[in-house]
């Protein structure tokens, strides 16, 4: 089982230039740079890796010491290709592959056919037949439930497609085709569930509670709270109008919304049921009291360089000259705000190449990568914003 991440490890494992060396110390930069992010999945190699980078990246470093340390980069990559690897192998078997495999069992099953007088299968093999023919229905039962077109058309196979001496060519070949149709089907349901069975599922970033009328409150909702609706694919909650649907925002400010219009909608092909929400806003909403939030001040480059987060009158102030302590903090606040695993990795990934890039032309082209990510959440990392944007001017 192969994923992006180990395609990308692996490609990036293969080439050639790690045989025959790099023509200059920028395209061994350039190598490492595409690696960093890949290795967003084990914070332990991530750091490993980033600790022999900076020996790469220092201008003026003897060819000893260069060739040294990426031959240490060279090693965590191998060890994180394994690990990813062992990783994929620890994931419960898809049903569709075992199909397969079954697939597979039937089509040995038919090259076992004895001639004779008519073709026949040794006794030993018609009992693993029958064997793994049982197995089958009842893989494809769990999955698809007692009533489904497939179990049924395998067991009067069994029970009527039968020849002199046992099951026939054509009895084993039938069921084949059978599990073979099964398995399309529920690969492409395993593939709709492994996208949450909804295409919405990318967008439930919000965690919502909603109020009944009558009072019952459902908690920690997954939610995608938008300009005009809120969607939500929970369609075991009942939703009507005049219910309250509220939202906490990572600054502890409550949002609440009255329900105008429930907007169900009912499955449709590959879309499940759900409820596209038009909402009042801020109907009973209690005032929100201004929030005190500490001031953060990042010296980003020099003593005088401040970027001023929030202004009150509790300040405690954050000084580092090469900006360590805001992409820390970036990074603390995508692992504790961030739900989304796929947004998770990919801020991840970007935080790292603008740590990294900090102070050079490709700074720019990361500051984008990573906006475009966060858009989606910029309510949690606007606090941060002024100071990514101050690092800009010392970009060159």
């Amino acid at each position: 089982m192969a994923d992006d991440v180990l395609r990308k490890l692996q490609e990036l494992a293969s080439v050639p230039e790690l045989t025959s060396g790099f023509k200059t110390q920028q395209e061994c930069i350039t190598w490492a740079n595409k690696v960093l992010p890949a290795l967003v999945f084990n914070a332990e190699f991530r750091q490993e890796f980033m600790a022999y980078q900076q020996n790469i990246n220092t201008v003026g470093l003897s060819r000893d010491l260069q060739a040294s340390s990426l031959n240490q980069l060279v090693s965590i990559l191998g060890l994180a290709i394994a690990d990813r690897q062992h990783q994929l192998s620890q994931q419960p078997q898809l049903v569709s592959d075992e199909l397969l495999e079954y697939v597979d069992v039937f089509e040995a099953i038919s090259g076992r056919f004895v001639k004779g007088s008519t073709l026949h299968l040794q006794l030993e093999d018609e009992v693993y037949f029958k064997q793994k023919a049982m197995e089958v229905i009842s893989l494809i039962k769990d999955f698809l439930g007692d009533k489904n077109q497939y179990t049924g058309t395998i067991y009067h196979t069994l029970n009527y497609d039968m020849g002199t001496y046992g099951p026939s060519l054509h009895c084993v070949q039938t069921v084949k085709g059978v599990v073979l149709a099964a398995q399309k089907e529920i690969q492409r349901k395993e593939s709709k569930n492994a996208h949450g069975g909804s295409m919405f599922k990318e967008f439930m970033t919000d965690s919502v509670s909603i109020i009944n009328k009558n009072g019952t409150e459902h908690q920690n909702v997954k939610a995608s709270v938008q300009k005009n609706i809120i969607l939500v694919t929970d369609i075991s909650i009942p939703i009507e109008t005049g219910d309250k649907i509220v939202r906490i925002l990572p600054s502890k400010v409550k949002e609440v919304f009255e329900v105008v219009d429930p907007g169900y909608h009912a499955g449709f092909g590959g879309i499940d049921a759900h409820y596209q929400i038009k909402y009042r806003r801020g109907v009973d909403a209690p005032q929100a009291h201004p929030q005190v939030v500490p001031h953060q001040i990042f010296n980003l480059h020099g003593d005088n360089a401040r970027v001023n987060i929030h202004s009150t009158d509790s300040s405690t102030n954050v000084v580092n000259t090469n900006s360590a302590e805001l992409f820390d903090g970036l990074l603390k606040l995508i692992e504790e705000q961030i739900e989304n695993a796929k947004d998770r990795e990919s801020l991840i990934a970007t935080v790292e190449a603008m740590r990294q890039n900090q102070g050079t032309s490709g700074f720019m082209s990361c500051y984008q990568e990573f906006m475009a990510v966060a858009s989606d959440h910029i309510t949690v990392f606007g606090p941060f914003i002024p100071a990514l944007t101050k690092l800009l001017s010392f970009s060159s």
